[in-house]
């Protein structure tokens, strides 16, 4: 079919597909013929089934109900990317978020590929970016560049597993070559902006926190407070941290903290707190340990997140330090940690 010059590098034969109890076959049943199949699931639906559904080496199950899922999630990306193309730039300041999540994604979309990790990277492309592109509209969006550079990146990824949903994209988008002619957008490591990104995954585990307290206690928030740790919480983290990544351990992190006065003040507190540190630094990998190193700015993402989050509850939203004069008439700020804000939702009056 192709000229020699165009064939593959390499042909891979993935394992059986299967129906739950057995084989397919005519006889058996589930036996499904190519254009009836093409018609009903959509080419680029089954084949997007098969890149996710499970890992090139391991035996794939067929099932209708679940393939139809995945020809329903090609046309939401459709709607999605021609929705975005058309309407206007929007007001918000996620551009920077939006380009560095582009990148981590192709960060990883490579790594998928050298690997030959086709399930990796169709999860990337059609569940993690699609997942990304939400939090932005809901966020309140950013410039339309970023945008349109996001966009046409993702198409793009899109192109090998389902070429003909990329082509249609492409072509909406203006363009009049072909995407599979175009090449990759290639990943930058100095577009990744790990702080940014950690500050969105914060605040969407803050969010995630107090919807769990909300739907647990079955209530009406009144108003939401936050409290963010005190500093000296922070200081001792930092600390503790670095000893443990140094190949340090609890007797460590409590002999060098006791030589500030200020510490040794605290007395039992401090020593419960350096315990319970300890313990949950052992469950983390050298990555984890680093971001314990570096914390965020809770404050500033809460505060300036504030608008977003009384929108998104609907209620007045409070952000406190505990270090500071507050309004914490449940004692909830003892209880705060880094990155772990006390949280108290005031139950509205029915």
């Amino acid at each position: 079919i192709l000229p020699k010059n165009m064939w593959p590098g390499g042909i891979f034969v993935n394992w059986y597909i299967q129906m739950s109890g057995g084989k397919i076959s005519k006889s058996k049943g589930g036996a499904q013929p190519i254009p009836g199949a093409a018609e009903k699931f959509s080419v680029d639906g089954m084949r997007l089934y098969y890149a996710h559904i499970a890992s090139p080496f391991v035996d794939v199950e067929w099932n209708d109900s679940t393939v139809m899922n995945y020809r329903a999630r090609n046309e939401r990306i459709y709607s999605t990317v021609t929705r975005l193309f058309t309407q206007g730039p929007t007001q918000g300041g996620m551009d920077r978020w939006l380009i560095s999540r582009l990148h981590t994604h192709l960060q990883k979309v490579e790594e998928a590929m050298e690997q030959f990790l086709i399930r990796d990277y169709a999860n990337t492309v059609f569940f993690d970016m699609m997942t990304d592109l939400r939090w932005f509209e809901r966020r309140g969006g950013g410039e339309r560049s970023a945008l349109m550079e996001y966009i046409c990146s993702w198409v793009k990824l899109m192109s090998p597993v389902t070429p003909h949903l990329a082509e249609e994209l492409w072509e909406y988008m203006g363009n009049e070559e072909l995407v599979t002619l175009s090449r990759f957008t290639n990943f930058q490591s100095s577009l990744v902006d790990s702080f940014v990104e950690r500050e969105e995954e914060h605040l969407r585990n803050v969010m995630s926190d107090t919807e769990d307290i909300i739907r647990m206690r079955q209530i009406q928030p009144e108003e939401i407070h936050y409290y963010i740790c005190s500093k000296w919480k922070r200081e001792v983290m930092q600390i503790a941290a670095d000893i443990v990544i140094a190949g340090g351990n609890q007797g460590d992190v409590m002999k060098t903290v006791m030589t500030d006065p200020a510490f040794r003040q605290k007395g039992k507190i401090l020593t419960n707190y350096i315990g319970s540190l300890i313990k949950e630094m052992k469950t983390l990998n050298e990555s984890g340990l680093q971001i314990m190193a570096t914390p965020l700015d809770e404050e500033h993402v809460l505060k300036s997140a504030a608008q977003f989050l009384s929108s998104e509850f609907n209620c007045p939203v409070k952000v406190w330090n505990e270090d500071e004069d507050i309004e914490d008439p449940m004692n909830k700020a003892r209880a705060s940690k880094p990155m772990r804000p006390a949280i108290w939702v005031k139950e509205r009056d029915i």
